[in-house]
């Protein structure tokens, strides 16, 4: 990995993203499937840096799940309006 092609968005998102594995009692591993369920279905497909940050920071500062914030829910809400416009 190139260090001067890693975005300021990429290094917030994947210190908030260790940050809220530690915030939830878990181990930062580099096995993709440990603390697989602390993550919603398609979380990883999403590419909106800013926004997945926004809702890691929502869900340390609560000390809940990522599908238990507010940030995540208007996301989720926005996918469905979406999926229903398409039809």
């Amino acid at each position: 990995m190139d260090i001067e092609k890693i975005s300021n968005e990429d290094i917030i998102y994947n210190i908030l993203d260790v940050k809220y594995v530690k915030t939830m009692g878990r181990e930062v591993s580099s096995n993709p499937e440990d603390n697989q369920d602390l993550y919603p279905k398609g979380w990883f497909s999403n590419n909106n840096l800013q926004l997945k940050a926004d809702i890691l920071a929502e869900a340390i500062e609560k000390k809940c799940l990522i599908v238990d914030t507010i940030g995540y829910s208007e996301l989720e809400e926005g996918v469905k309006k979406e999926e229903e416009e398409e039809r």
